[in-house]
């Protein structure tokens, strides 16, 4: 239980972060993704993942590189449609530049 509620607070520390980032549990690895101090390199890694839900919870990531929600924007599905993951980047990069 501490995991869920550790993860994704904004005062869980770096060896925190570190020693939660390659649990097994998908639910712990996504609170972590979306932690505002997680280092980018945890973030990279999961975004590299194939895991059901990780990039979607990146993208709730407020600390996310532009560069990574640019790279996210571009998702497509099998079909060649935008998926609502690259939706979700768009979103948040429109924000970022209207601020």
């Amino acid at each position: 239980m501490v995991y869920f509620i550790c993860g994704p607070h904004p005062n869980t520390t770096d060896n925190m972060i570190e020693s939660l980032y390659e649990d097994d549990s998908i639910l712990v690895r996504a609170a972590i993704a979306t932690n505002p101090n997680t280092p980018a390199d945890i973030i990279y890694k999961y975004a590299n993942e194939s895991i059901f839900g990780m990039q979607e919870a990146i993208s709730d990531n407020p600390s996310i590189t532009t560069a990574l929600l640019q790279s996210l924007s571009k998702d497509i599905n099998d079909y060649g449609q935008t998926t609502d993951i690259a939706r979700k980047a768009l979103r948040h990069l429109n924000r970022r530049s209207n601020i």
